[in-house]
C-alpha cells in the first residue's frame, strides 16, 4: 500500500451503491485514475464538494487493493464549463496510470481546444480525413474514434457523441 499526494483534474464521477463515488481524475503524477471516494454523497463529507467535475483539486489517495481510495482532496480552482466536452474526451481516450505532462499542461492552464487535444493523445485532425468522404474533418466521434466532416455527422449515427474540432 502507498500513498500519494498530487494535483488532479476532476473528469467525472459516477455514484455507486450507497453514498460512495467513483471518481475519474486526471492527476499531474499518475495520469488518469479511477478512485473511490467513501461515503462522499453523504451531507457531512468533507470530500464530496472537492470532487465535482471541472474542479482541479488538490487529492491525496491511497493505494488498496483494485481501486485507489481517496482520502482527502482540496478544490484550488474550478475549470469553465467550456472545458467539459474536452475533459469528456480525456477520460474516453487517456491511457490509466501513464503520466503526460504536455496533457497535464495542456489541461491546468487556459481551456485548450478539442482539437490540440487530441493531437497530444495521438488523434492529430492535421493529419486526418473525414472516415465517409475523405472531405477534411470537422467533428471527431467519440464512439467510433472516427474523424468526419459536417455533411457526415448525421450519417455516421453519433451526431450526440461527436466533438465538433
Amino acid at each position: 500500500m502507498f500513498q500519494v499526494v498530487t494535483d488532479a483534474i476532476v473528469l467525472d464521477k459516477e455514484f455507486t451503491y450507497d453514498a460512495h463515488v467513483r471518481v475519474h481524475l486526471f492527476t499531474k503524477e499518475c495520469g488518469k485514475i479511477v478512485g473511490k471516494a467513501t461515503s462522499a454523497r453523504k451531507i457531512t463529507s468533507k470530500l464530496g464538494a472537492h470532487l465535482e467535475p471541472l474542479a482541479l483539486s488538490a487529492v491525496q489517495f491511497v493505494q488498496k487493493n483494485h481501486l485507489p481510495q481517496i482520502i482527502d482532496a482540496l478544490t484550488k480552482r474550478r475549470l469553465p464549463p467550456e472545458a467539459m466536452p474536452v475533459l469528456r474526451m480525456v477520460r474516453m481516450l487517456a491511457p490509466e496510470y501513464e503520466p503526460d505532462h504536455e496533457l497535464w499542461a495542456l489541461l491546468a492552464g487556459e481551456v485548450p481546444s478539442p482539437s490540440r487535444v487530441l493531437a497530444v493523445l495521438g488523434y492529430d485532425p492535421l493529419f486526418a480525413s473525414c472516415e465517409w468522404c475523405g472531405k477534411p474533418p470537422s467533428h471527431f466521434s467519440l464512439k467510433t474514434l472516427f474523424f468526419v466532416c459536417a455533411d457526415c455527422v448525421p450519417r455516421c449515427g453519433a451526431a450526440y457523441d461527436c466533438a465538433a474540432l
